[in-house]
């Protein structure tokens, strides 16, 4: 599952700087299938829970140190 943010611009503070973090992301959520995911970028592990089949995640903790999240069903 590849995330990719757009029409990000009039979030970001600094246009010389890529959306990275809680200061352009704030309290905004990413839904996703529940699971347990790789960010293949960062190699962070990403939890998505929820009541059904889809849960969610935090962007600020998604794009916190890569402004796109390619993630993979983790494996252990």
């Amino acid at each position: 599952m590849v995330c990719v943010p757009r029409l990000v611009a009039a979030l970001i503070p600094d246009a010389a700087r890529p959306p990275l973090g809680r200061e352009v992301w704030a309290d905004t959520r990413v839904a996703i299938p529940c699971g347990r995911y790789r960010n293949v970028f960062t190699g962070a592990l990403v939890g998505a829970e929820g009541s059904g089949p889809t849960g969610d995640v935090d962007a600020a903790t998604l794009f916190a140190d890569f402004p796109v999240a390619l993630l993979v069903t983790a494996t252990s």
